[in-house]
């Protein structure tokens, strides 16, 4: 899924995508996680009276920016839980999970915030990869497909479906949205990565080593990063 992704815009707010987060690069995949217990929930005993939501979500920021993850998602709560409607909080806290590993917590977040903002096409793309990641590569197409329908020109959304097409060896369809991506983000490691392994399968030896030395370049570690979503 990517180079990247540091920031994105949530309507008129910035969205800061915790810690290194990156997809698919950034977190790594949770096997065998089974039944997830609910999110933790916060008692109107643990809200400070000072707390409203938006400075509740500024120090949940704060602590993901420091890498201290878990902070972050006991204030995403706390803001939630003082607003059960901040698509901005969910999608946070969906991005923490899916760095932790935890993709059902994020998928489940990020349909939450869907629910709440559905014209916001990171939205659609967030989830669209934390599904491909798991595998549910035809829910996971779709909502790229959505994601798509709402901002056709995403150089992320565009790599995402391009993993997916890949994954389902729908190699011409993978090449296409690499293709894509990269003509507005040259220097997409995700997209050149994804392109290389696609050529290689085609029998396009030269070109394949050709983009994946590109993406090594930019990403060292991008080959063990894929490794662990099943593209070798």
């Amino acid at each position: 899924m990517s180079a990247l992704r540091t920031t994105t815009a949530f309507g008129a707010i910035a969205v800061i995508v915790p810690l290194a987060l990156s997809c698919p690069a950034g977190a790594e995949r949770n096997e065998g996680m089974g039944a997830l217990a609910p999110h933790p929930a916060t008692s109107p005993a643990q809200l400070r009276p000072s707390d409203v939501p938006d400075d509740v979500l500024r120090r949940a920021d704060d602590y993901a920016r420091k890498g201290q993850r878990d902070r972050a998602i006991q204030e995403y709560n706390r803001a939630l839980a003082l607003d059960k409607n901040n698509a901005d909080a969910f999608y946070k806290q969906g991005s923490i999970y899916g760095s932790k590993g935890d993709r059902r917590r994020a998928i489940a977040d990020f349909g939450e915030a869907i629910k709440l903002a559905p014209t916001n096409a990171a939205l659609w793309n967030a989830r669209c990869w934390e599904r491909a990641i798991l595998g549910e590569l035809q829910p996971a197409l779709a909502d790229c497909n959505e994601s798509l329908k709402l901002k056709a020109d995403d150089a992320n959304t565009l790599d995402s479906r391009g993993f997916i097409h890949l994954k389902l060896g729908q190699l011409d369809d993978a090449i296409t949205d690499y293709d894509a991506a990269l003509k507005l983000e040259a220097k997409h490691a995700g997209s050149l990565f994804g392109r290389g392994m696609a050529r290689l399968k085609k029998g396009d030896t030269a070109g394949g080593k050709a983009d994946i030395d590109a993406a090594l370049a930019l990403r060292p570690d991008i080959k063990k990063e894929y490794a662990r979503y099943g593209v070798k």
